[in-house]
């Protein structure tokens, strides 16, 4: 999406999105530069991370960065500062979800998104799906890489990604079908 802002594309679609540029995984670095210059970021604080795995732990939760990076949110400058400009996208977005979603919060920010597009009065065609009983990786295939037919990875062993085995099936069929009407609809533009 962010390639979209500074670059003429027909479409976007993004599967679990967000509305911010978020830290690199170098410490104090973007996660992304254009010309060589940094975009601003958004990062959870050291302090709330230590301390949301110290709670999960307590409780005895499965380990998931959701509440790590939900916690970001709580400075309203930085996540100004760390927008992404959608309305300056030049064409149709497709935004998909899953509302259980335990790496980030995509349904809260692709919220977001659809937000800034109204107040801005965007001009183009934008679609939010969200699935209730999906998770982060819901198309299958490893890192949500969209593709149907794939099967779903166990996570149960790892860090949580979240939704229900039925919920990620049936987010990935629909998602998939859906991608592809819209895909035909805007390739005839």
């Amino acid at each position: 999406m962010l390639y979209a802002t500074q670059y003429a594309v027909d479409f976007v679609i993004a599967q679990v999105p967000s509305n911010v540029v978020w830290f690199g995984w170098a410490e104090g670095k973007s996660s992304w530069t254009f010309g060589g210059i940094p975009y601003a970021y958004a990062e959870y604080s050291a302090a709330d991370s230590e301390r949301l795995e110290r709670e999960m732990a307590e409780r005895g939760e499965q380990y998931r960065d959701g509440p790590k990076f939900l916690s970001a949110f709580q400075s309203e400058e930085q996540v100004v500062r760390a927008t992404i400009p959608v309305e300056k996208i030049q064409g149709p977005l497709l935004l998909i979800s899953g509302e259980d979603d335990q790496v980030w919060p995509s349904t809260m920010m692709a919220n977001r998104i659809v937000q800034r597009l109204v107040e801005r009065d965007f001009p183009y065609e934008f679609l939010h799906l969200s699935y209730a009983s999906a998770g982060h990786n819901f198309a299958g295939g490893g890192q949500g890489c969209g593709i149907p037919y794939l099967p779903a990875e166990d996570y149960s062993n790892s860090s949580a990604r979240g939704g229900t085995d039925r919920g990620n099936a049936l987010a990935a069929a629909d998602s998939w079908q859906q991608i592809l009407r819209f895909i035909h609809r805007h390739l005839a533009d």
